[in-house]
């Protein structure tokens, strides 16, 4: 019997992808065996933080394509979105995310304000294939140190 056929026998409907695990910087192996074990109930993986950024690049373009291989779309977290509107480099990000081949970007003002309008980030990611996940709201009601 296959645990799928047990699972319907006990009254327990199948699963639709509804989770949406992050990536804080595993090696590829560990990301493509949570893939290949749990991505039928993956809406999306986050790439998180901006672990990627200073990871192997081989090793990050590894888990995106693993991703993208097990029907898994892929978003960035939206601390290295943060940085790059704040040092001026928007555009060169998302030309980094879209070469990358993420699906797309976390966007916000959790950390910072955002000077560039919502709209603009839209039109700019779409322009480049890239969908968007807006954050609401800060990340601290206080003074972050």
């Amino acid at each position: 019997m296959l645990t799928r056929d047990y699972l319907r026998k006990i009254g327990v409907h199948r699963l639709h992808p509804s989770t949406s695990p992050f990536d804080p910087g595993y090696d590829p192996a560990t990301v493509e065996s949570h893939l290949a074990q749990s991505s039928h109930l993956m809406s999306s993986l986050k790439i998180s933080m901006a672990c990627w950024l200073v990871a192997d690049e081989a090793a990050t373009r590894q888990k995106v394509s693993a991703a993208r291989e097990h029907g898994v779309s892929t978003v960035t977290g939206g601390g290295p979105f943060e940085i790059a509107v704040a040092q001026g480099e928007l555009p060169a990000y998302l030309d980094l995310c879209a070469d990358i081949g993420v699906s797309g970007i976390e966007c916000g003002e959790g950390f910072t304000g955002l000077p560039v309008g919502a709209e603009d980030i839209v039109r700019m990611a779409h322009e480049r294939g890239l969908e968007v996940q807006f954050e609401l709201g800060k990340n601290t009601g206080g003074v972050y140190r």
